[in-house]
């Protein structure tokens, strides 16, 4: 009985980890930013990002392998640089700004 509660609890890990953009994240530099990815519906993900001076809500697609975008009214590209760390850029007119964030929890 318990190894098939083992069994079904890390089935059901390595589903939460299926799409590593999912989840609650925070970032890594001075500001403290809290990032939440939620599952796509039709392929678009909901994300909100505050802190700081920031309280954001947006719709992200996938443009390519652990590659997220959304254009609000700037651009924002989220790349995966693995299933726990994630580079954010924000491009307006010629300013450019990147940070990181860190994956928080499970």
């Amino acid at each position: 009985m318990v190894l098939l509660v083992g069994l079904a609890l890390a089935g059901c890990s390595s589903d939460a980890r299926e799409d590593p953009f999912v989840g609650q994240w925070e970032s890594t530099g001075g500001s403290q930013i809290s990032l939440v990815v939620e599952q796509p519906t039709d392929g678009e993900y909901p994300v909100s990002m505050s802190g700081g001076n920031l309280d954001r809500t947006m719709t992200a697609t996938k443009v390519g392998e652990g590659e997220y975008r959304a254009e609000p009214e700037f651009v924002w590209t989220f790349r995966m640089v693995d299933d726990d760390l994630m580079n954010v850029t924000i491009e307006g007119g010629e300013d450019t700004a990147t940070t990181s964030f860190k994956r928080i929890g499970g």
